[in-house]
């Protein structure tokens, strides 16, 4: 039905227009059928581009997470902690994990474990040197209670216990030198900074057991984060003797979800603190609990040294999280001097870690994915908008220096913009800003038309922009050089909608002593990396023009992979002509749709590396697209509002609307005015509005009272 709907609508709409050569009826609903069934392979892409995000976020953070940590923590809080058990010499193999990965991001690194008599001296050795601080308890759980209170044996009811001594972690509530603790299962491993747990200020918070879209209602005790009290120790263990001696010993985690939602003091946390089983975006934590799958150092496979230590991709599937597991543990085993006690334990297993075979080859697992409720899905965009936040933060502050240790700046590659006049120098400096800080190759070209001023040229030089004038091109250069009287046709744009020379980019095929070329409007703004557009294989890409779900079979020109030729300008060029001459001059956009759509050339990019009008995950980038009037908002830089130099300076918040976006816009303006010292440039153009900079009116305040 949605796929006649539109064949229908989109044909009905040519008909309108105009007359038009019937077989081109036919193309355009070709183009709409390819778009509607490929819908769900671009959510797919999507899914891939946060995945790629995350992975890069991940390395860089465990490469300068602490530094980051020092810059912008000058003290440490010594009233927090995390906090875990370890019930047996088993269990430590994970709680070394934990550890190393706490060490790796969190700024709050006191670590307390609670162990029992029974662990052995090394083994308590080993976790000490990765920085537990070791305190032996009474280990708890229904056999403790059986003993203790002489209670009914509980085996007749539940048949077993599940891991012996879980109930150990109640202790947890006694250490109230802490204001807040976060517990975590010696199972769970941290994939980015948690620290804002601490700042919860309930009295207890965990999530839920199930991820969105799947009905479960309760918590799992995997995570917790609560204040610790001595009354509420004593009320637990009440509670466990009382419903034990009603029929049963309840699991910890049960007697805990009965104890704090009873009294309506559970607050739930999002799905992302506490992931299980299946891969789950924003992967803030991966929680190897249960049985399935068997957990990795106690399951039959176990990946080689060196298939761990290779391991670099992005985390799709369960098996890469193993990997990951795996790949810190050997980490730590030399980082720490640990080698000779894990060679001592039984786990050790040498004819697999120094084996050649595959552990996919060894493990298979299949996962699924699963559709969210409505309020669980705010929840989730809300973590995935902190942590892009972070990485936008760690990415800007150690880019270039993980660019210098693991890349070789490309010297056959370029990113390349178009400036037709000064109004677009603004956004161009502050896309150059943004490409300086994020990519890993540098060569920057602007492509200006001689009416761009020399001061504004200057300008565009001090940030990087390679400057090359050219001739400007657009429908009125191409009607002057055909001596032809303009009618608007179909493809046409009124002329108060057209930005004047945005044919100019056409330029940029010539360009042919660069194997790859990254276009983009001088409106776009990189948000972190995407250097991997360089490397890839077809001769042009764009990202479709609506984002996965919405049907608009074209493409968006703000963003161009392509190989330059001189034989595709000419065919360009060519087409351009042709088309004018039998309808209309088109847009500039809509030509190459054409030139690179029919010819079946087009590969489609995913929506988050164009993201315009909306916020969309992955946010690797934005187009301040559109702006003359409509559903498109105006560009920041001819708004009516814009922030004050404060506000903009002191935004530190993750992105959840465009206002944010327009205040980032704003921030990365005003910082770049001081370091490439422009601040006179700027406060000799007509743009600079000092009673707006330098004003006390909030930005949201100003737009509201603008509507």
């Amino acid at each position: 039905i949605l796929i006649s709907l539109s064949v229908i609508i989109v044909v009905g709409l040519l008909l309108a227009w105009g007359p038009i050569p019937p077989p081109y009826y036919l193309k355009i609903a070709n183009y709409v059928l390819k778009d509607v069934m490929s819908d769900e392979e671009r959510f797919l892409e999507n899914e891939l581009q946060l995945a790629l995000k995350e992975w890069r976020m991940y390395q860089i953070e465990s490469r300068f997470g602490q530094e980051w940590c020092k810059e912008n923590f000058t003290s440490r809080k010594n009233n927090v902690t995390w906090l875990t058990i370890v019930v047996n010499d088993e269990f430590a193999i994970p709680a070394l994990v934990l550890g190393l990965s706490i060490q790796t991001f969190s700024c709050q690194r006191n670590m307390v474990a609670l162990i029992s008599d029974t662990f052995s001296t090394e083994t308590h050795r080993a976790l000490q040197k990765i920085g537990w601080d070791t305190r032996i308890v009474e280990a708890m759980d229904c056999d403790w209670l059986e003993t203790k209170y002489n209670a009914i044996d509980y085996r007749a009811f539940t048949g077993g216990a599940g891991i012996k001594g879980t109930h150990t972690r109640f202790h947890a509530w006694n250490y109230t030198e802490f204001s807040k603790i976060i517990y975590v299962d010696a199972d769970y491993m941290l994939m980015t900074n948690i620290d804002q747990l601490f700042d919860i200020p309930g009295d207890f918070a965990a999530a839920p057991c199930s991820r969105p879209g799947v009905v479960d209602p309760c918590f799992n005790a995997g995570l917790m984060v609560f204040r610790p009290d001595v009354q509420q120790y004593q009320d637990i263990l009440s509670l466990w003797r009382k419903m034990t001696r009603h029929g049963t010993c309840p699991n910890d985690q049960v007697l805990l979800w009965y104890y704090y939602v009873a009294e309506g003091n559970w607050k739930r946390l999002p799905y992302a603190f506490n992931i299980r089983r299946n891969i789950y975006r924003p992967l803030n934590s991966f929680h190897f609990a249960c049985c399935s799958p068997p957990k990795p150092w106690s399951a039959k496979c176990r990946p080689s040294r060196k298939e761990a230590e290779d391991y670099d991709r992005p985390i799709l599937v369960t098996d890469d999280m193993i990997l990951v597991f795996w790949k810190k543990f050997y980490e730590l085993l030399r980082r720490y001097d640990l080698e000779n006690w894990w060679r001592s334990t039984k786990w050790f297993r040498p004819d697999q870690e120094f084996h050649a075979e595959p552990f996919a080859a060894c493990n298979k697992i299949i996962i699924s994915e699963a559709m969210s409720y409505e309020q669980r899905i705010m929840d989730n965009e809300l973590q995935l908008a902190r942590k892009e936040w972070r990485t936008y933060q760690i990415e800007s502050r150690f880019g270039q220096e993980w660019c210098k240790e693991n890349v070789q700046s490309r010297s056959d590659v370029t990113w390349l913009t178009i400036v037709v006049n000064d109004n677009f120098v603004v956004p161009a400096l502050v896309l150059a800003h943004s490409i300086r800080t994020f990519s890993c190759h540098k060569n920057m070209i602007a492509l200006i038309a001689d009416t761009v001023t020399k001061e504004a040229q200057r300008a565009l030089q001090r940030v990087g922009w390679e400057t090359r004038v050219v001739e400007a091109m657009d429908c009125d250069w191409l009607d002057a050089k055909l001596s032809f009287e303009r009618n608007e046709g179909l493809f046409g744009r009124p002329r108060g909608y057209r930005i004047i020379g945005t044919h100019t980019r056409f330029h940029a095929w010539k360009f042919t002593e660069f194997s790859k070329i990254i276009y983009v409007d001088a409106d776009y703004m990189l948000m972190t990396n995407i250097d991997q557009l360089f490397d890839i294989p077809d001769d042009f890409a764009a990202v479709p023009c609506a984002r996965p779900g919405v049907v608009d079979p074209c493409f968006n020109a703000g963003l161009l992979v392509f190989k330059p030729d001189t034989k595709y300008y000419q065919e360009i060029m060519d087409l351009w002509r042709e088309t004018t001459e039998r309808d209309t001059c088109p847009d500039d956009q809509v030509l190459l749709w054409h030139y690179y759509a029919d010819a079946g050339k087009w590969r489609a990019l995913p929506y988050a590396f164009n993201i315009r009008l909306i916020t969309y995950r992955p946010f690797n980038s934005y187009h301040f697209a559109g702006g003359k009037g409509g559903y498109h908002p105006p560009k920041p830089w001819s708004a009516d509002c814009r922030p004050s130099r404060k506000e903009a300076a002191e935004y530190d918040r993750p992105i959840v609307d465009i206002t944010d976006v327009e205040i980032i816009f704003w921030k990365n303006f005003y910082q770049l005015l001081q370091r490439y010292n422009l601040e006179d440039w700027w406060k000799s153009t007509k743009l600079f509005r000092p009673r707006q900079e330098f004003g006390v009116v909030p930005y949201v305040d100003c737009k509201q009272s603008d509507l």
